[in-house]
């Protein structure tokens, strides 16, 4: 008779012991989230959320990054207008350089031998990230400018990667003495100074009307035994809209 009441108060000691052991695993758990900026304390009495600055923080950043986004955004879809050419193309996409502009911007820059055409487009997008228009645009409303700049008269289809810039020039010199052009007015169509840069997406639309306004294209073939351009996807799109027109 008096084992009983003996067994329930064990019970209710190990019950009061397990209770108290939780509470403590719970303090010890709490622990790590305090120093993470969670919970004020370790102690399970004082589990309360903090308004934590860090949370505000990167609240701040995440608002910061959406209108950035949204400026972006707006950027890219108010493309400067522009006047269009009989045949509907814009006027800026009609523009290139001479062979002189070229041989100095490789001067300027310190372009060397080794520098592929994709190692130069940076170069460019940093010289007209405040404009929103091409290179071509940029210099041919510079003083003295509108003598390198002009209507283009052969489009160059070339790969980015895989052909050295200097070499593409030496290319078009080659091509210039090969067909008798003359150096004071021919100009060359090469994208990355044709095209605006932060409006890539919206030029490149019209490479086929480009080709066909322009009437002669220039396939710069490097190497010689593999051309990388007609592995390129892109390229041969340019070659058949030449090859078409």
């Amino acid at each position: 008779a008096g084992v009983a009441p003996a067994l329930r108060g064990a019970a209710l000691a190990a019950a009061a012991a397990t209770a108290a052991l939780s509470s403590q695993r719970l303090a010890a758990a709490a622990s790590p989230r305090a120093e993470s900026g969670y919970y004020s304390s370790a102690s399970s009495r004082q589990l309360t959320p903090v308004a934590s600055r860090r949370g505000a923080h990167a609240h701040a950043e995440r608002h910061a990054e959406r209108q950035h986004a949204e400026r972006v955004c707006a950027r890219r879809a108010a493309v400067v207008t522009d006047a269009l050419t009989p045949g509907g193309l814009p006027c800026h996409l009609t523009l290139g350089v001479s062979l002189g502009y070229l041989r100095r911007f490789v001067a300027e820059h310190g372009i060397s031998e080794r520098d592929q055409t994709a190692s130069v487009v940076p170069i460019v997008q940093e010289l007209t990230a405040s404009t929103d228009r091409s290179l071509c645009e940029v210099h041919a409303r510079a003083p003295g400018g509108r003598r390198d700049i002009g209507p283009a008269t052969c489009f160059v289809s070339h790969a980015h990667r895989g052909c050295g810039f200097v070499a593409l020039i030496d290319a078009l010199e080659l091509h210039m003495g090969m067909e008798g052009l003359p150096e004071a007015s021919t100009r060359f169509w090469i994208d990355l100074f044709s095209i605006r840069q932060q409006h890539v997406e919206s030029d490149v639309i019209h490479i086929g009307a480009i080709v066909r306004h322009i009437g002669r294209t220039v396939a710069v073939l490097e190497p010689w035994d593999r051309p990388v351009c007609l592995e390129r996807v892109w390229c041969l799109y340019e070659i058949v809209h030449a090859h078409a027109d």
